[in-house]
């Protein structure tokens, strides 16, 4: 019977694939993050640092929104003058 083989190696495949390579090395309990260098501290921020900080991701966020929908214009505006010419280019040199 053809394609036993086939069969043989796809099993042998999806049973190395089951078994971690690394098993148990993020189940640690006592996982310790400092070795690196300090750990993170975080600041407590006062309600209108807060909300200056907020403003200010938003305020960079619409100027994001807004360069990115300029570029997109930009690039729909050249692609359809490229077709345009082309098509143009294509009706000067095959109907004459």
């Amino acid at each position: 019977m053809g394609g036993e083989g086939h069969i043989a190696a796809m099993i042998a495949s999806l049973k190395a694939n089951n078994r971690r390579k690394k098993r148990g090395h993020f189940d640690r309990e006592n996982l310790d993050t400092t070795k690196r260098g300090k750990p993170i501290e975080s600041k407590e921020l006062t309600p209108e640092a807060r909300q200056a900080l907020l403003e200010q991701i938003r305020i960079d966020k619409e100027i994001e929104n807004k360069k990115r929908t300029y570029k997109l214009i930009l690039s729909l505006v050249i692609s359809i003058v490229i077709i345009g010419a082309s098509i143009l280019l294509i009706k000067i040199t095959f109907i004459n």
